[in-house]
């Protein structure tokens, strides 16, 4: 991954996948476009790393913006109580916690800055 300088952590913290979309999709309503199988394109493109559930939750951050009026720094710490709650409080991939907080915490000014981008806001 060349945002990361290597591969995400397994099963995906929703800010790098959302980071990793926003990158991979100039045109965000591209990500969101239906495939012929039903699901959003950025689901099922190989260049999009995570777990499926993590892959919507990626999308689902930059959706709490375009449509539910949140600001990045919201949609961020979304994305950051999804990572705890999947890890520490579901059990799923606990040994994986640290190492995506600390991932997710290396790549927040891209975010920021790709989400501001999206919503046309000045820092």
């Amino acid at each position: 991954m060349e945002i990361l300088g290597a591969w995400p952590v397994y099963p995906g913290h929703p800010c790098t996948i959302a980071l990793c979309i926003l990158r991979k999709y100039p045109r965000i309503a591209d990500a969101f476009a239906p495939t012929e199988h039903g699901w959003p394109e950025a689901l099922g493109d190989g260049d999009i790393p995570g777990a499926g559930g993590c892959v919507h939750q990626g999308l689902h951050l930059i959706q709490r913006i375009l449509a539910d009026g949140d600001t990045p720094e919201e949609a961020t710490a979304w994305g950051v109580e999804r990572w705890r709650d999947r890890t520490l409080v579901g059990g799923d991939h606990r040994d994986q916690y640290e190492a995506g907080v600390a991932e997710a915490e290396r790549i927040a000014p891209l975010l920021l800055e790709e989400l501001r981008r999206l919503v046309k806001v000045v820092p």
